[in-house]
């Protein structure tokens, strides 16, 4: 299948799809962002330990 085949493709999809992708791509995009800090500020400032923040 060609790039421009499918290209051809996603354009048969409703405009509503686009929107629910784009907004899950937002969400996943703050997730990666905040875990890590996160981490960090339970650990640092209310005293979890590493190994008790990793697990959830």
């Amino acid at each position: 299948m060609s790039f421009r085949a499918t290209f051809a493709d996603l354009r048969e999809f409703d405009r509503a799809v686009f929107v629910v992708a784009a907004a899950r791509f937002v969400n996943v995009f703050g997730s990666g962002i905040v875990y890590p800090f996160a981490t960090l500020y339970f650990y640092g400032e209310v005293g979890i330990a590493f190994t008790l923040v990793g697990t959830g």
